[in-house]
């Protein structure tokens, strides 16, 4: 799926993002029941999810909202938000655990240890909390974000993704996810 340039508005470009992540973490849940029910475990396709979440998820989508929205909201527009602020950088924090647990399980899988139970049992526990994190963003920030935030506030903002993916995603590495997203929900 070809990207589209960044809308006025960067709010529908994370909610646009949201609706990628959201599927691969239904198709982790999806694997954790798999494995729960006796199926083998897929290491290539969890690597490939972990991959997803690492990159596209966490390196591109986080690194967006804490460098860019987060900020300009802490500068600007924070009264009332530095909870909801702290508590989804903190989720973040905990995401990036788990995918580096997963990684660490998976790997010892592959060397022969029984893991099964722990790749499963993280697979459910990010998924929970993306879920939750997710739900939080889209309902409680993104639309009180949305009415604060200025034109200008939200160019700038909307440039600084464009400098991000950039920076730390480099040219045509968006696409390569998204890709990579739609390969994953269509195994």
């Amino acid at each position: 799926m070809a990207r589209q340039p960044f809308p006025h508005n960067p709010i529908g470009d994370l909610l646009h993002e949201h609706e990628f992540i959201a599927g691969i973490v239904e198709e982790a849940a999806n694997e954790a029941r798999r494995i729960r029910d006796g199926e083998t475990v897929h290491a290539d396709r969890l690597d490939k999810m972990t991959d997803f979440f690492r990159h596209f998820a966490d390196r591109c989508h986080h690194t967006k909202e804490e460098r860019c929205l987060f900020e300009t909201i802490r500068q600007e527009h924070a009264a009332g938000l530095e909870g909801l602020l702290d508590e989804l950088v903190d989720q973040h924090r905990q995401a990036r655990h788990l995918i580096q647990r997963l990684d660490g399980a998976i790997k010892a899988w592959r060397e022969g240890t029984a893991a099964r139970e722990l790749i499963a049992a993280i697979l459910e526990e990010y998924a929970a909390l993306l879920r939750s994190h997710i739900h939080r963003e889209d309902h409680d920030l993104f639309p009180i974000t949305d009415g604060r935030l200025t034109p200008t506030e939200k160019h700038r903002v909307g440039e600084g993704f464009e400098e991000i993916e950039k920076q730390e995603m480099g040219e045509g590495t968006h696409e390569k996810y998204h890709k990579l997203a739609d390969e994953l929900l269509s195994e």
